[in-house]
């Protein structure tokens, strides 16, 4: 855990330990909060316990089931785009469709079905939304743990850098590296100008390098100019755009979740998109339909129009969160639409 963790939890242990009741109430959480709390998660609970009985699968959803009933159009779109280099990157994959999957579920009651009436008994599955992406995406982007200072390191001094840098380095002999990227002593450098404290290239390398490669923020290369040292590139953009916490100047006593030392840095992650995963057609949604009814359904006795026959075919539908079916059309229409 990092040293600001550490630092909250003191603080949250000295209103717990030290304040009247009354005053917690207003500055670390009040009764009426931890009951709705406490409602929320409950509701939560019998409405995915409900939707497993209603379909036969008992009340609870084992981990790495691969049985889930759940269905991520994406999956594949997904699959490519994830980085792809090492064993944490499998961590993190499967990290994040966890994540998918538990916010599906968590709002199985406002999501679209997919049913499956096969030969020996009905499947039901729960269609996962791009909105649903998205919030797994904005979970998972500081999921790993690293310090908020490190992070600030890799925004305000990693990044900066390296967008200002327009070419590849070349060597007065003309040797040239084969991305544009970093150095630790340009880093170390870059980070004097910014803050006025010098760091060696080393400390650099050790204090932040290091620790930012693990958790996949950046990547590296051995450098053509000098084998001696690694060329290192970013694997994590930041939407500039998104507005930053706003502290209330007139509130004199505030949560600790509000408080501007506390402030969480989590934000969408931009995810570099392998060679493969570029390009995406703008049907691509009605490729994935036609990918399951393949499996779903008998088209050997199919004859004329596709839409038609998905339409009216009884082994294979799709419905709305109140069971209603829905054409393809319809659904393609508010799946898309949905953020």
């Amino acid at each position: 855990m990092s040293k600001t963790k550490y630092f909250e939890s003191n603080i949250l242990i000295a209103q717990t330990q030290g304040l009247p009741r009354f005053i917690q109430e207003k500055t670390v959480v009040s009764s009426k909060d931890e009951e709705l709390a406490k409602q929320y998660i409950l509701n939560l609970i019998n409405g995915i316990q409900n939707f497993f009985k209603c379909i036969g699968q008992g009340s609870k959803l084992e981990h790495g089931n691969r049985s889930a009933p759940i269905w991520i159009p994406y999956e594949i779109i997904l699959g490519e785009a994830l980085s792809s280099e090492r064993g944490t990157d499998n961590r993190a994959t499967r990290r994040l469709f966890a994540f998918i999957k538990i916010i599906t579920l968590t709002k199985v009651e406002l999501r679209h079905k997919l049913i499956h009436d096969g030969c020996e008994k009905e499947e039901q599955c729960v269609i996962s939304s791009l909105k649903d992406l998205a919030e797994a995406l904005y979970i998972t982007q500081n999921i790993a743990g690293v310090p908020a200072y490190k992070h600030e390191f890799y925004k305000d001094i990693f990044l900066l850098l390296l967008r200002s840098k327009k070419n590849k380095d070349r060597s007065s002999d003309g040797k040239e590296e084969t991305i544009i990227g970093v150095t630790t002593k340009q880093l170390s450098d870059f980070y004097k100008q910014q803050t006025g404290k010098a760091m060696s290239p080393e400390n650099i390398r050790k204090n932040f390098l290091e620790e930012l490669e693990n958790h996949n923020y950046i990547g590296s290369v051995k450098s053509v100019i000098d084998a001696r040292q690694n060329i290192y590139y970013a694997l994590i953009e930041f939407d500039d755009n998104i507005p930053q916490h706003q502290e209330n100047d007139n509130d004199k006593m505030q949560k600790l979740q509000n408080s501007k030392q506390f402030h969480n840095f989590l934000q969408h992650a931009y995810i570099i998109l392998p060679k493969n995963c570029k390009d995406i057609p703008k049907n691509w949604l009605i490729f994935e339909i036609l990918g399951i009814m393949k499996y779903g359904t008998n088209l050997s006795k199919f004859r004329g129009c596709i839409a038609d026959y998905l339409n009216q075919n009884e082994e294979l539908k799709l419905v709305d969160k109140d069971g209603n079916r829905l054409t393809i059309k319809q659904f393609i229409t508010e799946y898309e639409t949905v953020l």
